[in-house]
């Protein structure tokens, strides 16, 4: 049998394995411990069909605005980047019902 006596050999068989491991497991780790943003919806339904039919989550929190706030919801949404706008403007002779 021949023995190794290099010792790049020898850092490489056992520091190969843990490399590769953090290679693979620090992407999971980073992407569980991150706190996900919680983002704001504002919905602005002209039909009044779907009011209430939108639930909060724990990334997901909606707010039901009157078609009047429409041009202060635009311009709240230039100053906060986690907001978004919903507007459903379809008019509708009853309620949908989303179970």
């Amino acid at each position: 049998m021949v023995r190794i006596r290099k010792r790049s050999f020898w850092i490489l068989t056992i520091l190969g394995p843990v490399l590769y491991a953090l290679l693979i497991g620090l992407p999971v780790i980073t992407k569980t411990a991150m706190k996900p943003d919680l983002q704001s919806i504002y919905i602005i339904d002209k039909s009044g069909s779907f009011s209430g039919c939108f639930n909060d989550s724990r990334e997901l929190k909606f707010f039901y605005m009157e078609t009047h706030e429409e041009e202060e919801i635009k311009e709240l949404l230039k100053v906060q980047e986690s907001s978004h706008i919903l507007i459903i403007a379809f008019e509708a002779d009853r309620k949908i019902d989303i179970g």
